[in-house]
């Protein structure tokens, strides 16, 4: 009986199976108008891949909800390799995949009025009627014979980055070797797997844009640091600094004692706190969302996927919130701070000491991790001598930590972090917090709330500027790389742009060491020439 049952049941899927393959037919509408129109397309010479946007009544072919699918021509010469392209190294090259693509649009008929919608719901045997259309449509049975012919291909487009993938949902149709035709029924099963060196060199570009957008923005803060820094001589050092914290113990917490009397600092900080925080957020979340949901930004093929904008507005409010309600929190104790020093009162400051402790912020250097690396050498080996193992444990994650914020560019970045974290912290102390004893455990509940709040805020802050500093370098990468990939396609490019570029480099690099001698050279010039004009007056 099971024998019987599972015979039948074969049959029937074989049946179905050769319906789908054999009995449907689809036709394109004025054939031969858009088959000329293909050729035009297919013999440029530039020309890999022609995608072709489906019309089957009134309805789209290509579009879904939360996948894109286009079926495309492609030579054998790379058109593969653009074909699998992942989505994000498409969009981060600047488009430069499209000089490689053309693209027509086509009507398809359904001669019986029935055969394709019978199919509504299994999107195999769809794709399958689709695929034998355009290879008749393409004429690949009768235009070339060998391995190395063009051919039909279908390509899904995911709404999220497709940078770690391990398969590109892709697949194509090859021909039979024994009589040189295409077996449609192969068509969806040959999987096409993106290139081992695509993968591997976006995420080489990833890292290394996440690497130079830290050292530039080391960079950015260390030259604001030398704009606003100042002589101060320190336990007999003399230092340059940025600012200084200079703590009060009050109770249980710190405060600064730092601009308490003058009120336009607090509504100075308010301001800078909230411009900066709308132009960070403002222009991080979009690179956020561009490199998360490339294909709702790709300029071809043009996908509109509903359910990803849902996500990226998610995405938006939920960030916004946690910015927002930072900077309410900032804004309300800077008010604070206001009406307290508009009113002359230093509440905390009577009990201040006069032995404060200061924290001081410099110029991030190479010098400060070397020393980093061989404070946390000696702990570990210290913890080795004495089986300290906990203490051992924390340093060697301390110490991973620092090896792997080094590696990218960010261990100063960390130290800006901490200090403006500390800072923001002792402003909320300051604005929030009483030294009655009665408010003891409310202060002890709320202090490393406000730690925590800071933290999150100036983590946003940190990364959103990372993230804008990140994608300018992957884009520049991500396009310089396919120029270099396909350089035949952009000698004048190459020979044009890139020994412009060195020379502007070098020469930018000149004006900014040679900054301080450029105007003391043209002074003297002009001594120089004012004292030939005089001997030319005076000469007889």
């Amino acid at each position: 009986m099971i024998c019987f049952i599972l015979f039948n049941f074969t049959s029937i899927v074989q049946a179905n199976q050769a319906q789908c393959d054999d009995s449907c037919n689809l036709k394109i509408q004025d054939e031969d108008v858009m088959y000329a129109e293909f050729k035009k397309l297919a013999m440029s010479d530039s020309v890999r891949v022609v995608f072709f946007h489906i019309q089957i009544g009134n309805q789209s072919f290509n579009q879904g909800d939360d996948i894109a699918v286009y079926f495309a021509w492609i030579k054998n010469s790379f058109g593969k390799a653009i074909l699998t392209l992942p989505n994000s190294f498409m969009l981060m090259s600047l488009s430069l995949y499209t000089i490689f693509i053309g693209s027509m649009k086509i009507a398809v008929i359904d001669p019986t009025q029935d055969c394709y919608r019978y199919y509504s719901n299994d999107e195999k045997c769809r794709h399958q009627i689709i695929f034998k259309a355009l290879v008749n449509f393409t004429q690949l049975n009768h235009t070339c014979n060998d391995k190395y012919c063009p051919t039909v291909c279908k390509r899904k487009f995911a709404g999220t980055t497709e940078e770690f993938s391990s398969k590109i949902s892709a697949s194509c149709c090859q021909k039979d070797p024994l009589n040189s035709h295409i077996n449609v029924t192969t068509c969806l099963t040959n999987q096409e797997r993106p290139l081992f060196y695509v993968q591997l060199t976006t995420f080489l570009l990833i890292a290394l844009s996440f690497c130079l957008a830290e050292i530039t923005l080391n960079k950015i803060a260390n030259w604001w640091i030398a704009s606003v820094q100042r002589y101060k001589i320190t336990d007999g050092t003399s230092v340059y600094i940025l600012n200084n914290i200079i703590r009060c113990e009050v109770g249980h917490f710190y405060i600064s004692d730092s601009d308490y009397n003058n009120p336009t600092i607090h509504l100075t900080h308010a301001i800078k706190y909230t411009l900066g925080s709308i132009i960070i957020f403002t222009l991080g979340h979009p690179c956020w969302s561009i490199q998360q949901y490339p294909t709702l930004f790709t300029i071809y093929p043009r996908m509109h996927q509903p359910n990803y904008l849902i996500d990226v507005t998610e995405d938006w409010s939920h960030t916004a919130a946690i910015v927002g309600a930072c900077l309410f929190i900032i804004i309300s104790a800077d008010i604070k701070l206001y009406y307290y020093s508009k009113l002359n009162t230093s509440r905390h400051l009577q009990y201040c000491d006069i032995s404060l402790s200061q924290r001081f912020i410099s110029q991030n250097s190479f010098r400060q991790a070397y020393f980093q690396f061989k404070r946390y050498l000696h702990d570990i080996v210290d913890d080795l001598k004495s089986l300290h193992i906990i203490k051992l444990t924390l340093d060697v994650v301390a110490l991973s930590w620092i090896l792997a914020c080094f590696g990218f560019g960010s261990i100063g970045i960390i130290r800006y972090w901490i200090f403006m974290m500390e800072a923001l912290t002792v402003r909320f102390r300051a604005a929030f917090l009483s030294d009655k004893p009665s408010w003891r455990f409310f202060n002890i509940i709320m202090s490393p709330c406000f730690t925590l709040v800071a933290f999150v805020y100036w983590f946003c802050m940190i990364f959103g500027s990372t993230l804008i500093l990140q994608i300018i370098f992957r884009i520049v990468l991500t396009t310089s790389a396919f120029i270099v990939t396909f350089a035949s396609h952009f000698n004048f490019i190459i020979v044009m742009a890139i020994p412009f570029m060195h020379y502007l480099i070098q020469a930018i690099d000149t004006y900014i060491t040679n900054d301080q001698i450029i105007p003391n050279r043209i002074l003297h010039l002009q001594q120089t020439l004012d004292q030939n004009i005089d001997n030319i007056l005076h000469a007889d």
